[in-house]
């Protein structure tokens, strides 16, 4: 029931919060944490331990307790079972060890979930496979030539699906084992040669963000997997601009990838070099055309602090996945992603009205996710404000009431895109509330706490 404010010094807005500071803080460090525990402010500090130790100590434990229950049965016994005692602990270790000595299986690449609508419009019969959004170098991957956009449904006789993804299959490999990677590239089927190696091979890279790639595309007109591209607005002195993108241009391609949506921008982007040539396809005004130049970096585009670093290939902590699965595969980083894809706000109006019982009733007429249609929870302070740094809008509010709280925002066709489960909670809410990416528009606030609700419109101009 606690609620987590801060991790040293950290706001924790939600789980990605939470598992960065987490990845973010070596055994043996010190970690300071901010909560909330029955109404009452509290600071807790410790050291931060390891999933090996943690793991090491139970088995201890286990196996005291285990030797306490059967010393009664006389020296010749407890003997006997201090012996099991010691060989079961020195099992227990090398067991969670091995989790993450390197031998277990690792495939070496970054992957994204994607959609079945978006999977029908690439052309896939299974989608339940793995989008590759980037391969990371000296791995079993890259090694068997693996390419970002390239699409995994399948190793040697086995196929994901609904009930086994590629994380299950490859669990049932060792290190070392060859097989057959299945895989759709441009439209075609094709099969890749390819033995299995672990993260030992994957060494970790120090980058400097200001050197990484940097296109130069903000997302103001919200986004859709129904139909090919995205529309863009270029970032004042990007490569996007100088190469002659223009406010409402649709990009189709980028480097012969087709875009679909802002994930495929970002992993062109993440896996283009600065320096080199970049070719866009675009669309404006009902024409098509190609526009092409040479990649910039983040510090040739806008201020960078040189002292930020992104570490590449870093295994040492796995936070948040299941281990099997994360031991071949890891999620995408979210670098360039956040960066791209975040509209510019600055010029944007937002206004927050009461919505009446009428309009709550028309709206659910139409929607799948139905909201309140009565206001009866009081709320004070209720506050919509832009942060342009952040390209997002800070939501906050105060509740004097205390119970189990919910607050939720939908679009206009009543999807939710916004949802953060409060529990047991009163007092002053904060957090960042990013609307911006579904475009101008009315969306729909609704704070509920027990059975009282409060609902409000929010007009984005």
């Amino acid at each position: 029931g606690d609620i987590i404010k801060e991790i040293n010094g950290h706001k924790m807005y939600d789980w990605e919060d939470v598992s960065a500071a987490i990845q973010s803080t070596k055994p043996n460090e010190s970690i300071n944490i901010s909560l909330v525990r029955n109404n009452q402010d509290l600071k807790l500090s410790g050291q931060m331990g390891s999933y090996v130790d943690s793991k090491r100590e139970k088995a201890e434990e286990w196996t005291e307790a285990q030797a306490e229950k059967w010393e009664d049965w006389g020296e010749k016994q407890a003997d006997k079972w201090e012996a099991w005692g010691e060989k079961f602990e020195d099992k227990m270790e090398e067991k969670w060890e091995k989790k993450f000595d390197g031998s277990r299986p690792f495939l070496g690449i970054y992957l994204e979930k994607i959609s079945e609508r978006k999977a029908q419009l690439l052309g896939f019969d299974n989608p339940y496979g793995s989008y590759v959004s980037g391969v990371i170098p000296n791995t079993a991957a890259d090694k068997a030539g693996v390419k970002p956009f390239d699409y995994i449904y399948g190793f040697d006789t086995y196929r994901v699906g609904a009930d086994q993804d590629l994380g299950d299959i490859m669990s049932k490999y060792e290190p070392g084992d060859d097989g057959t990677l299945h895989i759709f590239r441009k439209g075609e089927r094709k099969a890749l040669k390819v033995t299995l190696g672990t993260k030992l091979d994957a060494a970790p890279q120090k980058v400097s963000k200001c050197d990484e790639p940097f296109f130069g595309v903000r997302n103001n007109y919200g986004s859709s997997v129904d139909e090919w591209g995205v529309k863009i607005q270029p970032v004042k002195n990007s490569t996007a601009e100088s190469i002659g993108l223009k406010d409402g241009d649709v990009i189709y391609t980028i480097n012969g990838h087709k875009i679909i949506d802002w994930t495929d921008v970002s992993i062109a982007i993440d896996n283009s070099t600065p320096g080199k040539n970049i070719t866009v396809e675009y669309g404006r005004d009902g024409q098509k055309g190609k526009a092409s130049g040479t990649l910039k970096t983040l510090g040739e585009t806008k201020e960078c602090e040189e002292n930020e670093w992104d570490i590449k290939n870093d295994f040492d902590i796995d936070v948040d996945f299941d281990f099997d699965e994360n031991t071949i595969v890891n999620q995408s980083p979210r670098r360039d992603r956040d960066r791209e894809s975040r509209p510019d706000i600055s010029g944007m109006n937002i206004t927050v009205q009461p919505l009446s019982e009428n309009e709550a009733r028309s709206f659910n007429s139409n929607a799948n996710q139905k909201i309140s249609t009565t206001s009866n929870l009081k709320v004070n302070n209720l506050r919509l404000s832009p942060n342009p740094s952040e390209g997002m809008f800070k939501m906050d509010f105060d509740l004097p009431q205390s119970g189990e709280t919910l607050v939720r925002i939908f679009n206009g066709n009543g999807r939710i895109i916004y949802e953060y489960d409060l529990g047991n909670y009163s007092g002053t809410f904060q957090d960042q509330v990013d609307i911006s990416q579904n475009g101008k528009g009315q969306y729909y606030l609704e704070i509920k706490q027990g059975n009282n609700s409060s609902i409000h419109k929010i007009v984005l101009q």
